[in-house]
């Protein structure tokens, strides 16, 4: 996690698709983020060697909690629901046993 100024850095997404779940997973839990990366990632498709790296910011107040949100996610102890929003962490107790 790096910071500049008011922004620190949460996440560095491998293109567009991860760059898009990492930020409706963040804006779901009411964190404000933006994004910064090469538009290679929308013309091309590019994911080798870092052409299609998305960084995510989020203001400082916020970084704490987004880490926590991202952490639970890639642990698979959450799950993105259905809907607009949602103020809670939603445990995901069957995802490690997916075939």
């Amino acid at each position: 996690m790096s910071s500049s100024g008011d922004e620190v850095l949460v996440h560095l997404a491998q293109g567009e698709l991860e760059m898009q779940l990492v930020r409706d997973l963040l804006n779901r839990h009411d964190i404000p983020n933006r994004y910064q990366g090469e538009a290679l990632r929308l013309t091309h498709g590019f994911t080798a060697n870092g052409l299609a790296q998305v960084r995510i910011f989020v203001p400082t107040e916020h970084a704490e909690r987004a880490m926590q949100i991202l952490a639970a996610y890639d642990a698979g102890d959450l799950a993105l629901e259905e809907g607009e929003g949602s103020d809670e962490i939603t445990p995901r107790k069957d995802w490690k046993n997916l075939p």
